[in-house]
């Protein structure tokens, strides 16, 4: 079976010729992924020089028609052979598959995906800005802190309720109480209404409790960094045609911009080029003395990244990140009162100081984690946020869990994490309450 390519201006025309049957089902199954993956939404597939078509061919096109129809798009097909038509009639899809008209099956997106936006061109790819609640705001709140890792050791644990309009991450495990948890301290991540964890206990399998109904998951955390509130800004973003990746440093860069303030939270749905970052392989409580971040020890204790993980798979980020207006980003070791640092003041963060750290080079402060799952494309548009985790929670497999870190080490540094395309959340943020 041969396909062809042919873009039009407001759909892309796949020309295929030959069998479509159990052989070739899984060669036009690969192309409408790829098709699906660089963002094409409309399509019409030209089937005249199509001479069989079995029972594979049409599982592959009811496939691509259901999927494109949940993102707002379609699967037509146009001039179908005489043995297609055949077959669709029998089969009672004519209705469904069949067009007649070169611009059949092009419909109307949903008014949430025809909101106008904003596009800006990025430094390798383009990014288009909606305000869906301009002036919305996240409080943050600190528990515990990082700093027990070199201190005394973790004695106790916060059990943190989170629900879907809140955003949280940090290091925890799900169970009834610090006792209960011990072994299994790893880190986290809430979005959506559904909270993650990575096991500290050697298995390396993420898990999940996802809010239903009145259900809202908890979790038993050593520290945390929890925002709450509502996110003033959306966007869809891609890399250009090259396919060059976005930095995540780019991406955060933009949100500062868009935000307008020197401290924000921030979520993103996408596809990844690769993540790069770490994991305990530990509980800090098991461990329980001032050695975790020690070297060699510290090879030991935590996982890095030794090369881009999970490329091409679908990514859920949350955090938060914190600028001086000078640039100069924050250095947690500094003891200073953030009110005297050179470069400006940064009133009403300084309990997030112990939570993050510089990004690399970046000209920021952060603390992201990441959770990847298996590949779904997203419809284009504004979307909201804890529907769409809610939906990909159920039906996508998690592949695991990272600390985003910026791995900047001479010669074996691998840089950073960077994504292909997707959506992303953000607004402005300030601190509330500090709980130790």
């Amino acid at each position: 079976m041969e396909c062809r390519r042919l873009q039009h201006e407001q759909w892309l025309e796949l020309r295929i010729e030959g069998r479509l049957d159990a052989q070739w089902a899984d060669q036009l199954d690969q192309e409408l992924s790829s098709l699906l993956r660089e963002g094409v939404r409309q399509i019409q597939l030209q089937m005249a020089a199509i001479n069989f078509l079995s029972s594979a061919g049409i599982r592959i096109l009811l496939k691509y028609r259901k999927e494109l129809a949940a993102l707002d798009g379609c699967l037509m097909v146009t001039e179908p052979s005489g043995q297609v038509s055949g077959i669709l009639q029998m089969s009672g899809l004519t209705a469904l598959l069949a067009s007649s008209g070169p611009t059949a099956g092009i419909h109307n997106r949903s008014a949430a995906a025809s909101v106008p936006g904003n596009s800006v061109e990025l430094e390798g790819g383009s990014i288009t800005l909606y305000h869906p609640a301009p002036a919305a705001t996240f409080s943050l709140r600190a528990i515990g802190t990082p700093r027990i890792h070199a201190e005394s050791g973790f004695t106790a644990a916060s059990q943190i309720a989170l629900p879907a309009d809140s955003m949280a991450l940090g290091v925890g495990a799900f169970g009834d109480s610090f006792s209960d948890c011990r072994t299994r301290f790893g880190e986290f991540m809430a979005l959506g209404g559904s909270t993650i964890t990575l096991p500290a206990d050697g298995g390396g399998t993420p898990d999940f409790l996802a809010g239903i109904a009145e259900f809202v998951p908890s979790i038993q955390a050593l520290y945390a960094i929890v925002c709450q509130g509502a996110f003033a800004r959306f966007a869809q973003f891609s890399a250009n045609v090259s396919r060059k990746p976005l930095p995540f440093s780019c991406l955060v860069d933009t949100a500062f911009k868009v935000c307008q303030n020197d401290c924000i939270a921030l979520a993103m749905i996408a596809e990844t080029a690769g993540l790069v970052g770490a994991s305990l392989l530990s509980s800090p409580v098991v461990l329980n003395n001032s050695a975790l971040l020690e070297f060699p020890a510290v090879r030991d204790r935590i996982g890095l990244t030794s090369e881009p993980a999970w490329s091409r798979s679908l990514a859920l980020v949350c955090g938060v990140a914190l600028r001086l207006r000078s640039g100069h980003a924050l250095d947690e070791s500094d003891s200073r009162s953030l009110s005297g640092v050179k470069g400006g003041a940064l009133s009403g963060v300084e309990g997030l100081a112990p939570f993050v750290r510089p990004y690399g080079t970046s000209r920021f402060s952060s603390h992201f984690h990441a959770t990847a799952l298996s590949y779904r494309a997203l419809p284009e548009g504004v979307l909201e946020l804890a529907p769409t985790v809610t939906g990909l929670m159920k039906t996508q497999n998690l592949q695991g869990l990272l600390h985003l870190v910026h791995d900047t080490r001479p010669i074996i540094g691998i840089g950073e994490s960077s994504f292909l395309r997707g959506a992303l959340w953000c607004g402005p943020a300030s601190m509330q309450e500090v709980d130790k």
